[in-house]
């Protein structure tokens, strides 16, 4: 993806323990690292501190058990107010997960807090933002905005291209090599000379890549490898 157009991933934290706020900046300074990633952490030690504030993260690490107003009253506070980002529950309590649920709980990290899991709920949230970014496209002489998440591929030679998605295929007068450093390298492949696919939309890989929807596009035989590699790390986080 074109590191220009990367933006932090804003964190916020809520546990009244000391020691996990701790652990888990360790733990996400490393994810950053490991990615290239940059972030912002927000601190809070107890749910009325984190609902005095105006939201403006990504992702919410809510702890469940914390004197005062618990993580699962907080978390239905929080949606009372519309609320636009994930949240991750810390427990070590497998009853909670139940009522976590009802309350719109994304994941789950379980205590003692682990480096998988917190990179798991990090990398989750990331490809979910990314899926959201919108790319400009033109139908019928007319200029459109669609998410990343609903292209299926794009083929092209030179300079013109064409965006598929399932309902719609657009005209695009970025080259395929344009498209490859906009979109992220995470969740599109460049499978063949002409055409770039969605891991997301791909339900078996053979000689060729089969789509969830029936069609089937080209793959250059030195690039099975690496997409099957590819599709397999982005169906381990979206499983």
């Amino acid at each position: 993806m074109n590191t220009e157009q990367k933006t932090g991933m804003r964190v916020a934290l809520c546990d009244d323990e000391e020691v996990t706020h701790m652990i888990v900046e360790k733990y996400l300074d490393e994810w950053a690292r490991e990615y290239g990633e940059t972030y912002e952490l927000y601190h809070f030690f107890s749910g009325e501190e984190v609902l005095e504030v105006e939201p403006c993260w990504d992702l919410l690490f809510l702890d469940i058990r914390m004197p005062g107003i618990d993580g699962i009253e907080t978390a239905h506070r929080l949606n009372q107010e519309d609320r636009q980002y994930k949240i991750v529950i810390l427990t070590c309590i497998e009853e909670v997960f139940k009522e976590a649920f009802r309350v719109g709980a994304y994941r789950f990290v379980t205590k003692p807090i682990c480096t998988e899991e917190i990179w798991e709920a990090l990398s989750a949230v990331r490809m979910s933002l990314l899926e959201k970014q919108e790319v400009i496209v033109f139908r019928d002489k007319k200029k459109y905005s669609i998410c990343q998440k609903d292209i299926l591929y794009i083929s092209g030679k030179g300079s013109e291209t064409e965006v598929y998605t399932k309902a719609y295929s657009y005209r695009s007068d970025l080259s395929l090599n344009g498209w490859e450093k906009q979109l992220d390298e995470e969740m599109f492949f460049r499978c063949h000379r002409s055409y770039i696919v969605n891991l997301s939309k791909i339900r078996e890989i053979d000689e060729k890549i089969h789509l969830l929807d029936g069609e089937i596009i080209l793959l250059s035989r030195r690039r099975r490898r690496k997409i099957e590699e590819c599709f397999s790390e982005y169906k381990s986080y979206h499983h």
